[in-house]
């Protein structure tokens, strides 16, 4: 990154965060950066995500990154669940801190859709003798029904465990023939759609404003 940006959090997500990883399985570094105020408020464009391959690594500056948390993008929001950082600047502590702000019903549609998305791939996809075409349908698998059950979690709970209590149970699903997987999505989603929830209908957009610019004015 550019000297002038200030990393406020980065930590390892993907399967490493889940505990669904395999020996095959890349470490994926996720981030948010800060951009110094004169750039944001410049004519010139700033890159407002950076990435880079070998080690795979994504950083959003912050002000993508609210709005993409805003939306409850489910990639978003697992950086403010990780269990461990390897940064955690006091700006990305507030982020943290009031993760909660976040949260709304958004999470049906940004959860619930992505995982009946993902299952629709595995169905136009069909099965497969090719055992690199199964590997794919038993990892996508795994996360459909991993990102459901986080989704449900989120909405009944206020918050989320990353790191999986199941893997056992989420590697047989994946392994089941395409049809039993689908089959098992739908019954689950089933129950998914209707969970009851106390979250908000929409984010706290002015506690989130209110905290974007504190970061801005203090550390930008």
């Amino acid at each position: 990154m550019a000297n002038d940006t200030v990393t406020l959090l980065s930590g390892i997500g993907g399967s490493q965060a889940y505990g669904l990883d395999t020996d095959q399985s890349d470490f994926d570094r996720y981030g948010v950066f800060l951009a110094p105020t004169r750039s944001i408020l410049g004519i010139y464009p700033i890159h407002e995500t950076l990435t880079q391959t070998a080690p795979d690594s994504t950083m959003h500056e912050l002000g993508k990154f609210v709005r993409l948390a805003i939306k409850a993008n489910p990639t978003i929001l697992d950086l403010l669940y990780l269990e461990d950082y390897e940064v955690v600047h006091p700006a990305g502590q507030m982020l943290i801190d009031h993760r909660s702000m976040f949260l709304s019903k958004t999470v049906y549609k940004s959860c619930g859709g992505y995982a009946r998305a993902q299952a629709q791939r595995l169905k136009n996809r069909g099965d497969s003798f090719s055992s690199d075409t199964r590997n794919r349908t038993a990892k996508h698998a795994r996360h459909c029904f991993r990102l459901m059950r986080q989704g449900a979690e989120l909405l009944q709970t206020g918050t989320r465990t990353l790191k999986v209590t199941n893997r056992e149970e989420l590697f047989a699903l994946g392994e089941m023939p395409l049809d039993q997987i689908i089959e098992r999505f739908e019954e689950e989603f089933g129950r998914f759609d209707p969970v009851e929830t106390n979250v908000p209908d929409v984010p706290n957009l002015d506690g989130i404003n209110t905290m974007l610019l504190e970061i801005r004015e203090t550390y930008g």
